[in-house]
């Protein structure tokens, strides 16, 4: 059988190459339908990266699966990607939207993607990694 982290992936990457749109498909929302996937609640839709921040506990190790967290501080984080690899090389993440991008004209740092290490997201500095716990029950 396939475990809830693999599922939990799996139904993220579902997604890569979507456009992401301001309210619609964010990195919270992304978190979001992959969770449903493996029998999570929807815990609400987009800009949500602050209260899976808050809900997770901390790790030193990150997992396939696990959730990674960026922002000024804890108190104020602004973004989160799902760790594809165990050790946190790759992340997926919804980025690159604002208020202006259409679907029609989305550019191709609007989309689902995939990035290389977790050192990408220069807005803010890097938090840490956050076990998403339920999917190993």
């Amino acid at each position: 059988p396939v475990n809830k982290r693999l599922q939990f992936v799996r139904a993220c990457l579902q997604h890569y190459g979507d456009v992401v749109l301001w309210g619609e498909l964010d990195c919270s929302e992304l978190v979001a339908r992959g969770g449903l996937a493996v029998g999570l609640p929807h815990r609400g839709s987009t800009h949500r990266a602050q209260t899976y921040f808050n809900e997770n506990p901390g790790t030193d190790a990150p997992r396939m699966g696990d959730l990674c967290f960026w922002g000024e501080n804890p108190e104020h984080v602004r973004h989160v990607a799902v760790g594809l690899d165990d050790g946190g090389k790759h992340v997926l993440s919804a980025d690159g939207a604002t208020s202006k991008v259409v679907h029609d004209h989305a550019p191709n740092s609007a989309r689902v993607r995939i990035h290389t290490g977790t050192h990408w997201y220069h807005a803010a500095p890097f938090l840490g990694w956050r076990s998403h716990q339920e999917l190993d029950m």
